[in-house]
């Protein structure tokens, strides 16, 4: 540093400084790349204490906003000036610490110098527009801005340097709401000589030399009575002490003017208590008593117990807390409740990058994401594209299981925000919910579709979105089969004419025949909620005959949904005979905005309300990703009971095991083999997994057994059946070790086999007759 900050001799006449300058490429032939614009406004009790002027300043190649500080050369200029800005120059150039305001360029011409710096305001004019009805985040802005310049001058005085203008004066704020350091004009080695005026003159250097052009009541007493002895012998930041009393006196008591007397200042005013003490002590009148500003960053209450200063100093090392996995989950916890309390301007763009740095790769869990939607809440649309969303990509990448919960609860708060390519990205990731061994995950994936379709693509849609619906319909759990027909339904006003034709009549009717009775019910309504959009020939040779066995259910709920969605169709086609409305299906794609008359949220919310139930029962049954979440597998269980009406039995429909979906039986004419075959291959790798296919035989398991979902959570209280348990098969072979892949990693092997339940074989109409007569 001694070498590199050595002071120029200050009285260098104009031209000969005019040739230094030239000797770095920075002289008066060198063009100013920056458009001057509108001035900043400085308080005039302040304009006496600083050279320069302050505008705004914008790029010529890219508009790119900076600051720009500009001293105006007159024929009648001072030449002691000049030195002074010339001397903040060098000091800006060399000077390239954290807390000093961030140089960019400079020039020097004819009529002016210029040094360009990262956009900032003067510290007094942010405090001024600063609202009062938020005390909170005033006092943690000041107490994490005192740290930082406190931190700049530390590093000041250990290269041997005096700032020599320290003071709110000096201070800028930056669009984060950080405090930076400038007003570099006095800033020399103290001990440094500089140029001899005289024979008999010592040599002196830059601040003793202009050091009469500080205002008078910023100087400390040895200054003012010009003890160079006794400032010589002083440590380097005696003087710089007491402008910093003086600078904790102007920000929270009132502006230091003439007349401002010592019994003044040992008024506390509103200064902290916890920092009065510190205070008094940087203003003693025995310079070498006076407190170094450095040791209160270790010693001083004020910093040592502010949250958001630990917060602050986290951020800056978040590349370590990243290492552990405990002290991150620590770090983002504490974040997500203090985080309301911190200033706007630093959540924006400070808080938010780090994150979405931190979550880039994956890291931050769920506090992560929890902090960074909370602060997405009062960004404008696009503050949040560049600081929220590139947060949200990195945390879909994310291996944790309840990281994906998280994101898929709450994706209706921020999918509207996506735009290509973030939406393709995010929908890669999100599709491998489909294939998790986390009944949960893919529920909520299901779920997530309807937030997420009207921003995919038209490919997409009718490509992969399908064959997923397709594949969920398949699923063991009888809730997600459920959804998935709701889900379809919900999707069809959304969808183009071409692929409604082809897959919204096969895939309910498939799901008529499903055991899990909501199914068939959501099945029903899905018909009712979507019926504009078939024909008067389909609705009357393909729907009507798929749901009238329903009519004569064994459950009275499917009955009467069944009869309700059949009386709906019936009106319909009335309607169309009597040339009412339009015979041929409505081919118009609605979007989000479409009404389902209520069918499809009542599916919804009925299943909710069973699944996650009301009462000590439901929430037992509640499937939520536990801490360390294991993944589904096919525990000894005894069968569910038949469903069976409180009604007298009706002659007619029973759905079996042996009638649950199938992925290839044709359903009212429907090639379902050929549906899927035009739907492409199966998903991804995640088929082909030995440990996908060794669920896939849990899941064929429980087939057998049931769906998991019993009357003990509530489902069917009126529709009680006797259990009819068989003795159980033959265990299988031991099955390999599965491989281990992202959100379908089980964290312990499946147990052995599952008893089996054997459903009495349905009886044709002609059987019945026969045993009757």
């Amino acid at each position: 540093l001694n070498a590199e900050y050595m002071g120029v001799p200050s009285a260098i006449h104009q031209n000969e400084m005019s040739s230094f300058l030239k000797a770095f490429g920075l002289g008066s032939g060198k063009e100013l790349a920056y458009d001057v614009g509108e001035p900043l406004s400085i308080a005039e009790e302040f304009r006496h204490r600083m050279n320069w002027s302050l505008n705004k300043g914008y790029s010529k190649v890219d508009r790119t906003e900076v600051t720009i500080f500009s001293y105006e050369i007159k024929p009648n200029s001072s030449s002691d000036v000049l030195e002074l800005c010339r001397n903040c120059v060098k000091k800006a150039r060399t000077l390239m610490l954290p807390n000093i305001l961030k140089f960019i360029d400079n020039v020097e011409t004819q009529t002016g110098i210029y040094i360009v710096t990262e956009p900032v305001v003067p510290l007094h004019t942010y405090l001024q527009s600063m609202s009062p009805d938020e005390p909170t985040q005033r006092r943690e802005f000041i107490s994490w801005g005192l740290y930082s310049v406190l931190q700049g001058l530390e590093h000041v005085h250990s290269g041997g340097m005096i700032h020599g203008n320290f003071g709110i004066h000096s201070i800028f704020v930056n669009k984060c709401g950080d405090w930076k350091l400038f007003g570099l004009d006095w800033c020399s080695l103290l001990e440094t000589p500089g140029r001899q005026k005289t024979q008999t003159d010592p040599k002196i250097n830059h601040f003793k030399l202009f050091h009469h052009f500080i205002p008078n009541e910023l100087k400390p007493p040895e200054l003012l009575k010009n003890n160079w002895q006794l400032i010589e012998t002083s440590p380097v930041y005696g003087i710089d002490a007491w402008a910093t009393g003086l600078l904790f006196f102007e920000i929270f008591n009132k502006q230091i003017t003439s007349a401002i007397t010592p019994q003044d200042l040992k008024n506390p005013g509103n200064m902290p208590r916890s920092l009065f003490g510190a205070f008094m002590g940087l203003i003693s009148h025995t310079s070498r008593l006076r407190t170094n500003p450095a040791t209160l960053l270790q010693t001083n209450d004020y910093f040592i117990n502010s949250e958001y200063i630990q917060i602050q100093l986290q951020l800056e090392n978040m590349e370590l807390i990243l290492r552990d996995g405990l002290e991150m989950e620590a770090f983002f916890k504490k974040l997500e409740t203090m985080v309301v309390d911190f200033p706007k301007e630093n959540c924006k763009y400070k808080i938010l990058p780090k994150i979405g740095e931190a979550t880039q790769f994956g890291t931050g869990g769920i506090a992560a994401l929890t902090t960074i939607l909370k602060l997405g809440e009062v960004l404008t649309a696009d503050e949040y594209q560049s600081l929220v969303i590139p947060g949200l990509v990195g945390l879909f990448q994310s291996r944790d299981p309840n990281v994906r919960v998280k994101l898929l609860q709450t994706i209706p708060l921020y999918v509207q925000h996506f735009k290509e390519p973030n939406v393709t990205t995010i929908w890669n990731h999100l599709a491998q919910g489909f294939a998790s061994n986390y009944a949960e995950i893919r529920e909520l994936t299901l779920k997530a579709l309807v937030h997420l379709v009207p921003f995919l693509c038209e490919k997409i849609v009718s490509g992969d979105v399908m064959k997923y619906i397709w594949q969920m319909q398949s699923d063991k759990e009888g809730g997600i089969r459920t959804n998935a027909v709701v889900c379809l339904g919900k999707l069809a006003p959304m969808l183009s004419h071409a692929v409604r034709q082809k897959v919204l009549i096969p895939c309910f009717t498939r799901c008529l025949k499903d055991p899990f009775f909501h199914s068939r019910i959501a099945c029903c309504n899905s018909f009712a909620a979507t019926v504009e959009f078939f024909s008067d020939e389909q609705l009357a040779s393909h729907v009507i005959p798929a749901i009238s066995p329903l009519t004569v259910d064994s459950v009275k709920d499917v009955r009467a949904a069944a009869i309700k969605s059949i009386q709906l169709i019936v009106s319909r086609l009335q309607k169309m005979s009597d040339g009412l409305i339009d015979p041929k299906p409505c081919v118009e794609t609605k979007g989000t905005g479409h009404e389902t008359r209520g069918y499809l949220s009542w599916a919804v919310s009925s299943l909710k309300t069973q699944i996650y139930g009301e009462g000590e029962e439901g929430r037992q049954s509640a499937r939520t990703v536990p801490q360390n979440p294991v993944p589904h597998s096919s525990p000894a269980r005894t069968a569910p009971p038949i469903v069976q009406s409180s009604e007298p039995v009706h002659r007619g429909y029973t759905p079996t095991a042996a009638s649950a979906p199938s992925a290839a039986s044709p359903v009212m004419g429907y090639e379902e083999e050929g549906e899927a075959g035009a739907w492409g291959e199966e998903l991804s790798d995640f088929g082909d997994d030995p440990q996908e296919n060794a669920f896939q035989a849990d899941a064929d398991a429980d087939a057998d057994a049931g769906d998991g979902w019993g009357n003990d959570d509530g489902w069917g209280d009126d529709d009680n059946e006797p259990e009819v348990v068989q003795p159980s098969p033959p265990p299988p072979p031991p099955r390999s070790p599965p491989r281990q892949t992202a959100l379908t990693s089980p964290l312990r092997t499946s147990p052995g086999p599952s008893p089996t339940v054997k459903k009495p074989a349905r009886k044709s109409l002609g059987a019945q007759k026969v045993a009757t007569d």
